[in-house]
């Protein structure tokens, strides 16, 4: 598989965090690693919040009847995006580590 479609949804209150960036930036790289070398977003022209998300993965963008498709070219894997995954994987391991542990000591 080279091609894959992706879709981002953040609850309203959780918008603003940079939790969609965050997630983008996560699905990216793991498909990047998996081999697919493109990812395409569908939304409204006037989703202002994925719109901007989008363009930090410098996307290709057409516009048509008030539709947006974002599509973004991921590139071959590499040692940097292999350890950013690691990454990735250490960070929400420890994270749920310390909530675990914050949840019995409560």
């Amino acid at each position: 598989m080279d091609e894959a479609e992706l879709a981002i949804t953040v609850e309203s209150e959780f918008e603003g965090r940079g939790i969609g960036t965050q997630l983008m930036r996560r699905v990216v790289t793991l498909a990047r690693n998996r081999g697919v070398r493109r990812v395409t977003l569908f939304c409204l022209s006037d989703n202002r919040r994925l719109m901007a998300l989008s363009r930090k993965f410098d996307p290709k963008m057409q516009f048509d009847h008030g539709e947006a498709e974002l599509t973004v070219d991921l590139g071959l894997p590499d040692q940097i995006s292999y350890a950013q995954e690691a990454f990735g994987l250490m960070e929400t391991t420890v994270g749920s580590f310390f909530e675990q542990l914050g949840a019995k000591a409560a």
